[in-house]
């Protein structure tokens, strides 16, 4: 999306086939989207945009996507390249990183207005250099884990059921 452009492709039964193509700000999505869907919307990030949610219908986008947080500088929210969302009992996370700016991944309770919240924050995962800030941000709802990669790093697994429910207390 560097030119600023989204293409939605559909599954038709055998083939994957263009539906729709959308004008976004240049660079939203550019790290990667959301495997999880908030209603229409999934949420999109990209070192140097903000994290936003992009409509599946019609293309629009939703600036920063409420992922602002006293607890957490624009600038590091800016640099993520990775995200995804789940549903857990009825309420939204989003898990965003890493930040090019300091290595961390960050999750985010979405409440039913769409604001969302900082529960917490995890890494770096490692010294190693990340120079182009790729690696993996994925909900894994079936077995309730999030995984986390930082190339040249590390892989990890965290029971997201776990930390939710902490955070919940």
């Amino acid at each position: 999306t560097n030119p600023g452009v989204i293409g939605k492709f559909v599954w038709n039964g055998a083939e994957l086939v263009k539906d729709d193509e959308f004008i976004v700000d240049a660079g939203v999505g550019r790290g990667g989207y959301s495997h999880g869907t908030n209603g229409d919307y999934v949420y999109a990030a990209g070192t140097g945009v903000a994290p936003r949610a992009v409509s599946l219908v019609g293309g629009s986008t939703i600036a920063g996507a409420g992922l602002t947080s006293p607890d957490v500088s624009e600038a590091d929210l800016n640099s993520v390249m990775l995200i995804d969302y789940i549903k857990v009992d009825g309420e939204g996370y989003i898990a965003a990183g890493p930040a090019f700016t300091n290595g961390l991944y960050y999750l985010f309770r979405v409440d039913g207005s769409g604001r969302v919240r900082l529960l917490t924050q995890f890494g770096p995962l490692g010294n190693n250099a990340n120079g182009n800030n790729t690696g993996g941000v994925i909900f894994d709802s079936a077995k309730g884990y999030l995984y986390l990669m930082d190339t040249n790093n590390a892989i990890v697994a965290i029971d997201i059921i776990a930390v939710i429910m902490h955070y919940q207390k």
